[in-house]
């Protein structure tokens, strides 16, 4: 059976100078997504939602594939600026596989991100996926 990740990854994300993204939680325990303050940053915590631009999968993909994705969904600072998008898009590889030959076995595949290109701009992009609405092959 080939699990194939398509459609959506929604992104808990950071730019640049940022080391690792973490989830925002209120006191009551939900989760609360920063807003950008102004166009120029990404807070960490951030969720960018994308869609990935070719099939993934443990069938037909292998560690050190490279891969893109498309911003969905714009992410807006609350002066009104845009920061990232709807059509920009983030880069990385296929780190990690782990194949299934049975229904009952889970497969697994670990995308790390790399880059983003923002309005023709590259910058160093480090994200980690928290939600995906997978398609399985079989």
């Amino acid at each position: 059976m080939q699990r194939t990740a398509a459609l959506m990854l929604t992104l808990a994300a950071s730019l640049g100078a940022c080391s690792r993204a973490t989830t925002v939680e209120s006191s009551g325990g939900e989760v609360a997504t920063p807003t950008p303050v102004n166009a120029n940053s990404l807070p960490s915590g951030s969720v960018v939602t994308v869609s990935l631009d070719q099939q993934v999968g443990t069938k037909a993909s292998k560690v050190g594939d490279t891969f893109s994705a498309t911003v969905v969904d714009p992410i807006v600072a609350g002066n009104g600026q845009t920061v990232v998008p709807a059509g920009a898009k983030v880069y990385g590889k296929v780190t990690g596989l782990q194949d299934s030959n049975n229904a009952g076995q889970k497969a697994a595949i670990r995308l790390d991100f790399e880059k983003i290109n923002i309005n023709g701009v590259e910058r160093p992009f480090e994200a980690k996926i928290t939600a995906t609405q997978l398609q399985t092959q079989g």
